[in-house]
């Protein structure tokens, strides 16, 4: 779970998890990419994390023309993130032809994939990622 610009992001069993609470007018907004039972657990668990302090950091990914996305994983087609409240596939050629940059450090997972279906070695990876 992450804060962005005052909204907390979760993926919960492969589930997109927004909460947003808006001071000035004391509005809750809730957003579950699947309505599902198991819903209301989802927003518990948020609700816990945040009086308990505990945040994981995605993978913070810069598409070629300042969009900025929330990565949290891989599959065979690509990086999955998180665009606006909807998970898209950002393919593993944007990577290759440089349209992609890394804005934070790489999570474990995600640095799996590209190891896998990219085959970059460390040099590699450094080239793809901009760390300031």
């Amino acid at each position: 779970m992450e804060v962005v610009n005052g909204k907390y992001f979760a993926i919960i069993n492969g589930r997109i998890v927004i909460l947003e609470y808006i001071y000035s007018k004391k509005i809750l907004n809730l957003y579950c990419s699947v309505e599902d039972e198991a819903m209301e657990l989802y927003f518990y668990m948020i609700i816990k994390n945040i009086r308990m302090e505990k945040f994981i950091k995605f993978t913070k990914v810069r598409l070629s023309g300042n969009k900025y996305y929330l990565c949290f994983g891989y599959n065979g087609s690509g990086l999955k993130v998180i665009e606006g409240n909807s998970m898209k596939i950002l393919k593993w050629k944007l990577i290759t032809d440089g349209s992609i940059k890394f804005i934070s450090e790489i999570d474990g997972n995600v640095l799996d994939g590209i190891k896998k279906y990219l085959d970059l070695d460390s040099d590699g990876i450094k080239g793809i990622v901009d760390i300031n």
